[in-house]
């Protein structure tokens, strides 16, 4: 399924580890704070039970992980000058690397 990431972190250190979770569990940075790609329940489960577990006790900590059904692609609106690459972001772009 297709994930959307955002974070609000006023922590430095804590704001660095939850980029990289979520860099290293597969999602694209679309943004300074927003991030986006599939995920297996295993990755999903992994982010939440890590970023729970950082957030214990601080304040200025905010996360929102919203899973996004195939067609809400479709009735997306970017407005700028760098379109999200949806076949990639959605892990239909297939690579062969030789």
């Amino acid at each position: 399924m297709l994930y959307l990431a955002c974070y609000d972190i006023e922590h430095d250190r804590l704001r660095q580890q939850v980029a990289d979770l979520l860099l290293k569990t597969g999602l694209e940075r679309i943004q300074y704070s927003v991030f986006m790609g599939p995920l297996t329940d295993t990755q999903k489960d992994l982010i939440e039970d890590r970023v729970s577990k950082w957030f214990t006790e601080l304040t200025g900590c905010d996360f929102l992980l919203v899973p996004l059904p195939k067609y809400s692609t479709d009735n997306a609106q970017h407005l700028g000058n760098n379109p999200p690459d949806w076949v990639y972001l959605m892990g239909e772009k297939l690579v062969l690397i030789i």
